[in-house]
């Protein structure tokens, strides 16, 4: 909010608190998935009444959160809309990356907050990406942060988990966390994967430029948000 509506969205340092504040949480997943598969040998419910129980499940997507992390590009282009929303524009992470995201975060919520994972999960996580794809695009970590921070006051407002309709039991299940966590991990080393082969390519340097500027999906999160510039050829 301060980066769209003040003016230290003008300060060049501004642009570093948005990729940090999401790294670090994505940091803090991969921790408590190793912590979850260190600490619980066997199947408990703690305090919050949330189940947990460590396996190679929780590495799988710790290793798949390793890479989401490598694969965070062109932060150092995040800008204001040149719309009348202001919104926050960060171009470079595309679909694909995005899909690693939720996948990963999916499998997190389940191996971690296995009877939350419904809501706190899959919903909420899908609620961002579904307004990427289909009300403004190029500006993901805005919805998510926006979605999330609804949640988090509905959540504590409501004690919606005592209501009968939002009671959803996670199966607990040995072989759903494994392939789940795998999916995640595929995933996350197809990106990184083609992240490496695009720098090969393109020969840029991803910790000082965007990495997806030729792309068409790019190229429409900048004009969706008045932000691409047209080159127009000279007469002849």
């Amino acid at each position: 909010m301060l980066i769209r509506y003040t003016k230290l969205g003008n300060r060049k340092f501004a642009i570093y608190f948005p990729v940090a504040i999401l790294g670090i949480n994505i940091l803090e997943a991969i921790i408590r998935d190793i912590e979850v598969f260190k600490t619980y040998k066997t199947l408990t419910v703690d305090d919050a009444g949330v189940a947990l129980l460590g396996g190679p499940w929780n590495l799988l997507n710790a290793a798949a959160g390793i890479f989401l992390l490598l694969t965070m590009t062109g932060w150092m282009g995040i800008k204001v809309s040149n719309t009348k929303a202001r919104d926050m524009v960060w171009a470079d992470p595309l679909w694909f990356w995005i899909i690693a995201y939720d996948l990963w975060n999916i499998a997190y919520c389940y191996n971690s907050i296995s009877s939350r994972a419904m809501y706190a999960g899959v919903a909420l996580i899908v609620s961002s990406t579904l307004c990427e794809l289909f009300v403004r695009k190029g500006v993901w970590l805005q919805h998510r942060a926006q979605t999330l921070a609804l949640f988090g006051m509905f959540s504590l407002a409501v004690d919606y988990q005592a209501m009968p309709a939002f009671q959803i039991t996670a199966t607990c299940d040995h072989t759903a966390w494994t392939i789940l966590s795998a999916i995640a991990l595929i995933a996350n080393v197809a990106v990184f994967a083609f992240e490496i082969y695009y720098i090969r390519k393109t020969k840029r340097n991803p910790l000082k430029e965007e990495l997806y500027t030729d792309l068409d999906a790019y190229k429409q999160n900048l004009k969706e948000n008045g932000l691409l510039k047209i080159t127009v050829a000279p007469k002849k």
